[in-house]
């Protein structure tokens, strides 16, 4: 057997700007090089957004720093001042507050907006 593809997922409550929202944060997402260029990833990615939306989950949430092929998949890359628990090597160093530039995107799966404000991941980031 060989794995050709793997998307890691976390199902997150995280706060913007005062409102909760549920989310599915995308941590990984990787096609191995043979793989590449199928669409196995727009797949993953289409099964992530049908398994949000029977579970009521408000957005899509990921961290990325080549934009084109997630917001050809309804992604919008947001500014954000974002607030995460850092941790390395099992220790807690403490909670990071500062805008992350250029790489956190959303995709909503609702009718809820998202705003411009403080975003908490309450916890680590994805």
């Amino acid at each position: 057997e060989e794995l050709i593809a793997h998307m890691a997922v976390e199902h997150r409550i995280v706060n913007n700007d005062g409102q909760p929202f549920r989310v599915f944060g995308v941590a990984d997402l990787c096609v191995a090089e043979p793989f590449q260029h199928r669409r196995l990833a727009s797949r993953l990615l289409s099964e992530l957004s049908l398994l949000g939306l029977q579970h009521r989950i408000d957005f899509l949430m990921l961290m990325a720093k080549d934009h084109g092929f997630y917001k050809s998949h309804g992604f919008e890359l947001v500014a954000n001042t974002c607030r995460w628990l850092m941790i390395t090597e099992h220790c807690m160093l403490g909670i990071a507050h500062r805008r992350v530039q250029s790489s956190l995107m959303v995709k909503p799966l609702g009718k809820k907006e998202w705003r411009e404000g403080l975003v908490d991941f309450l916890g680590h980031v994805f």
